[in-house]
């Protein structure tokens, strides 16, 4: 097994999102879908961006065995500074999500 450090893991996370958000980038837009798309990528790339300036410095602090006190610091105020943003695009997607599958009855269950 090859030993993996949170820095490690949080970039393959974030490699994750930016392969799906390339994805969603690539899904031609219409006038039925473009609401949903619009919604998917600004939640994406916020995340991403926020995943990058966030996360990544909090594992880099984490492998270098910072004190407890310091990386719940630097949690909290990550969250702090995030945590709304967040909530209110990934409500607006799902929200956007549950109209597109009612209109077009798509049996799919909305995480709201």
């Amino acid at each position: 097994m090859i030993p993996s450090s949170y820095y490690d893991y949080f970039k393959f996370d974030i490699a994750n999102l930016e392969t799906q958000f390339k994805k969603i980038k690539e899904i031609k837009e219409d006038d039925d879908n473009r609401e949903l798309l619009e919604a998917s990528k600004d939640l994406f790339s916020y995340a991403i961006t926020k995943e990058k300036e966030g996360y990544l410095p909090i594992a880099k602090m984490k492998d270098e065995k910072a004190s407890p006190e310091q990386i719940e610091k630097a949690i909290a105020d990550f969250d702090t500074s995030t945590q709304n943003d967040i909530q209110v695009k990934f409500t607006k997607l799902m929200n956007v999500a549950k109209a597109y599958v009612e209109k077009h009855n798509i049996n799919a269950k909305i995480g709201i």
